[in-house]
């Protein structure tokens, strides 16, 4: 969904992504619907904007008339939050639209209630030693080595062959 500087106006698979992802304006405290809403390059394209899922959003068109103005500035972010700043300095930070929020919840629980592990690249991390974790794995059956063993299998004797075998491949 990124089409450089070949194309102003983003087609119509664009346009789509950016309503679907953003479905509502991109701008703090409004919320027009997306499908009301201009689909607005972050950079402008005059100035070396892509048209692209990075840079483009929805904003309505009171919002749109005032960051065009200059009154505010987007900074658009790969996952689809933005960081405004108005033109006093202030910056307010618009996250991305969380279109599952069940399944977000069930990731977040997930990681809560995970093992805290060491960080690999800390060098005072501890880490199990290998008789740790050989003692750890003892007592649990290995299932490549029993998928292995129960795929073994032993070729009949030619000479008892009853003709009817499938040809080599």
């Amino acid at each position: 969904l990124d089409y450089g500087r070949t194309a102003y106006r983003p087609p119509a698979d664009l346009v789509e992504f950016v309503l679907t992802r953003d479905r509502t304006c991109r701008f703090p405290t409004c919320n027009r619907p997306a499908r009301h809403c201009d689909i607005d390059h972050a950079h402008p394209w005059e100035a070396g904007g892509t048209t692209s899922a990075r840079n483009c959003g929805a904003l309505c068109r009171s919002d749109h008339r005032q960051k065009t103005a200059g009154n505010t500035q987007l900074d658009p972010h790969p996952d689809g939050s933005a960081t405004w700043t108005t033109a006093s300095g202030h910056t307010y930070h618009q996250p991305a639209v969380d279109h599952c929020p069940e399944h977000t919840a069930r990731i977040k629980a997930t990681r809560e209630s995970a093992p805290e592990r060491p960080d690999p690249w800390d060098p005072d991390a501890s880490f199990a030693t290998d008789n740790e974790e050989a003692a750890a794995t003892d007592s649990v059956q290995d299932p490549v080595t029993d998928r292995t063993a129960a795929a073994t299998v032993t070729e009949p004797d030619p000479d008892t062959s009853s003709g009817n075998d499938p040809p080599p491949f």
